[in-house]
């Protein structure tokens, strides 16, 4: 009966949430990011030529081919999002407001796969109050009001550790087949998901769960882990083919010889200085409070003795992928979203987990009480948001689906004009580096499309802008 009331709980904490969205998104009373825009760029491309195929005359086996050939979106961004996003839309509509609001899918996966990882490492007290500590997330709240990859990627990680550790230690083979088809699909958001999965893979592989004592694997341990590293590779091979794999190695190789990374929307930041320790800390956007319970739980977690295989597992989630990502001189906070859930998961653990009773239920109430009170600033302070670069991005992405239903394919070409200085972009690729930098970080505001016919199309920044 408790736990179907926490799941009630967990149910209005969403509706909060989409009421929230929904009143902010319809007012564009939100800020964009860098990446907003091209994602939504490849979600009309995507959208209008999976729509032509499934349109068109051909025979099934011509449409699989087609529509596997169409998989390469950008050689960035792996394309799952934007099939998501396609099924959405067929049924809510394409627009820029319904991609938007569609991150509630993404935050009930989140709050629930939370849930049910601290319900499994401890209990449903455990899980009920992580999942109320990372709802009041100042990151959550704002990154579920952009389209993008990243919110997506921090709902998943959750349940890709509650299926790590369903394998117990890849001794069971249908368990470890699972955990390998969901990360293959989570790595088809964005493959930086091995970053996190790493350390808690060779640990459940490595440590007994009943005394935490290392073992050697035995071969249906390893024969298991193959199988479930195959379908990885498989379902991930959809799209990381060998070009899409060298770009994307070029990357990681930056990051693992942790050189600067030069790219237009990190910040380089030196590794060894304060600011660059507590970087990740501070742009993670938890609040100070949280930031104190933190160090209280990294504390408690060492120092406590017994029923540590759970604990050590979030504290891998938590700790490796901060070092890694602090000793890269380029930075920026998205990279270590993922972690999140694992630092609620974690102040929930170590908090439930008090000897004075007294001492527990005054920190739970003072959790409550800081993360209500947070959730009531994330939701008022969306007001003064109400950014030029949102608006222009919600103005641009209007004139582009115009351009796009002009002809179908007919608009190859788009000249943007920013105060005078024109840049030339094939309209087919989503919009480079140039462009966004321009319109998302210096926030450009004036900006003028022309189509090839010569058709004018002016953005002016306003809400009723019609082309």
């Amino acid at each position: 009966m408790r736990k179907n009331s926490y799941l009630l709980v967990i149910l209005l904490l969403v509706s909060c949430y989409f009421y929230s969205n929904y009143k902010f998104l319809k007012k564009g009373a939100v800020y964009s990011s860098a990446d907003e825009l091209p994602h939504l760029i490849n979600k009309i491309e995507l959208q209008q030529k999976v729509s032509e195929i499934l349109s068109g005359n051909m025979p099934i086996k011509e449409k699989l081919i087609a529509f596997f050939r169409h998989r390469h979106i950008s050689r960035e961004w792996p394309p799952m999002l934007y099939f998501v996003s396609f099924f959405i839309s067929s049924v809510f509509g394409g627009s820029t407001f319904v991609a938007e609001l569609s991150n509630i899918f993404y935050v009930a996966i989140l709050f629930f796969g939370v849930y049910f990882l601290g319900r499994r490492v401890a209990n449903v007290n455990v899980g009920l109050l992580a999942a109320l500590i990372v709802s009041s997330f100042s990151t959550v709240s704002s990154w579920s009001r952009l389209y993008g990859i990243d919110l997506p990627l921090m709902s998943l990680t959750p349940w890709a550790i509650l299926l790590l550790l369903k394998t117990s230690g890849f001794t069971d083979t249908k368990s470890s087949i699972l955990f390998g088809l969901f990360l293959g699909l989570v790595a088809l958001f964005k493959l930086q998901i091995s970053i996190f999965i790493l350390c808690p893979l060779l640990y459940v592989l490595l440590v007994k769960e009943d005394n935490c004592a290392f073992r050697a694997p035995k071969p249906k341990q390893f024969i298991n882990l193959i199988i479930a590293l195959s379908f990885v590779a498989i379902i991930s091979s959809v799209w990381l083919d060998y070009e899409t794999f060298a770009l994307n190695f070029a990357k990681l190789s930056n990051a693992i010889t942790f050189k600067t990374w030069n790219h237009f929307h990190v910040s380089p930041c030196p590794v060894f200085s304060w600011s660059g320790f507590t970087y990740y800390l501070r742009e993670s956007r938890i609040g100070p409070f949280y930031i104190i319970f933190l160090l209280f739980a990294l504390v408690q977690g060492f120092l406590r003795k017994e029923d540590r295989y759970p604990r050590n597992i979030l504290l891998l989630w938590v700790i490796f992928p901060y070092v890694f990502f602090t000793l890269m001189e380029s930075k920026t906070g998205r990279w270590y979203f993922p972690s999140l859930p694992g630092i609620a998961l974690l102040i929930s653990l170590e908090v439930s987990r008090l000897r004075f009773l007294k001492a527990r239920r005054f920190l739970i109430i003072l959790i409550l009480l800081f993360g209500l009170g947070q959730l009531i600033i994330n939701d008022f302070s969306a007001q003064k948001f109400r950014s030029k670069e949102k608006m222009l991005t919600r103005n641009t992405m209007s004139i582009l689906e115009k351009i796009h239903s002009y002809k179908k394919g007919a608009a190859k070409l788009a000249i943007y004009n920013f105060d005078g200085n024109q840049i030339i972009y094939p309209f087919t690729h989503a919009i480079t580096t140039p462009f966004t930098r321009q319109l998302n970080l210096e926030y450009k505001y004036n900006i003028k499309l022309y189509a090839p016919e010569d058709t004018l199309l002016n953005c002016s920044g306003t809400e009723d802008t019609e082309a």
